[in-house]
Parts: structure tokens; C-alpha cells; sequence
């Protein structure tokens, strides 16, 4: 069984990705069964995580509210792979070693700076230059699955 996380909040609204997009990902992510989702949400959108997690049902759930970021640091040092709009989230994952498909806007100057830490296969990258909301799920699941097959072929 793989746990992956799938982080909602960032630190501007354009580094949002759309919930419903988030929920369909989610969706394909458990569906055949063996994969298992958390939610990530700062507090003020833990609403936002628990709704996410109640459309999805089965296999995913939001993280327990209350969460210090030493705990959810705990929680990320744990997971299979994180997904995460461009945030702090992603550089303790990769601190970790933990694989990363991090959602980034096309402003390359900042891609260049913040790109996941030695892992050229942890990102995508929209076609807007100021918003993620363009990603479209597709290609979210898609490097997904290309992150997690790597993974496993450099585990056998």
C-alpha cells in the first residue's frame, strides 16, 4: 500500500489548485485500490481538505486538524509521494527523500529557484505565467504515475 499526499493550501491564491481538480485526482489515484490519499491543508483550509477527502470517500481522508508543522513534517517524512502547489511542503519532502510532483506556474526564474531538490521528474509546470489553475489533472496523474513507476523499478 502507497500513501500519498496531496497538499491544498499555499501561501497565494494563485497557487491554488482547484479543488475539483484535486478531487478527481484523488479519484484516479485510489481507484484501483491500493493507493491511499491524505489531504494536507494549513488550518485555515481544513474545511476546504475534509470536503476534498467526503467527495472522494474511501481511500482518502484529510489530516487531523491541529497539526504543528513539525508534525505534519513527521506525517510528510512517511508518505510514498507528496503533490504540492509550489510551498515549503515540497523542500521537506525532498529533505526526506520522499518524491515529489510539485504544481508550478510558468514564471521560470522562480522554477528555476524553487524546482523540487534532486529530482528533475518533480514537476509541472502550467502554461500561465501567474496561476497553477491551468494544470489540468491529466498531467498531474500522469507525472504521478511516471514519479511512482521510477520509484519502483529503483527498488527491484
Amino acid at each position: 500500500t502507497r500513501l500519498i499526499g496531496l497538499n491544498l493550501s499555499a501561501g497565494r491564491p494563485n497557487r491554488i489548485w482547484p479543488d475539483d481538480k484535486a478531487v478527481d485526482l484523488c479519484r484516479r489515484m485510489t481507484q484501483e485500490g491500493h493507493d491511499h490519499v491524505i489531504v494536507i491543508a494549513v488550518p485555515a483550509d481544513i474545511a476546504r481538505a475534509e470536503a476534498v477527502a467526503a467527495q472522494v470517500g474511501g481511500l482518502t481522508r484529510a489530516v487531523p486538524p491541529g497539526l504543528s508543522l513539525p508534525e505534519v513534517s513527521a506525517l510528510i517524512s512517511r508518505l510514498t509521494l507528496l503533490v504540492s502547489p509550489d510551498t515549503s511542503l515540497i523542500h521537506i519532502a525532498r529533505s526526506f527523500q520522499v518524491p515529489v510532483v510539485g504544481l508550478y506556474n510558468r514564471a521560470t526564474k522562480n522554477f528555476r529557484r524553487w524546482q523540487p531538490y534532486r529530482q528533475p521528474d518533480g514537476a509541472v509546470v502550467g502554461n500561465d505565467i501567474d496561476t497553477i489553475a491551468d494544470i489540468t489533472v491529466d498531467e498531474v496523474f500522469g507525472r504521478v504515475q511516471m514519479v511512482l513507476n521510477r520509484v519502483a523499478g529503483e527498488r527491484t
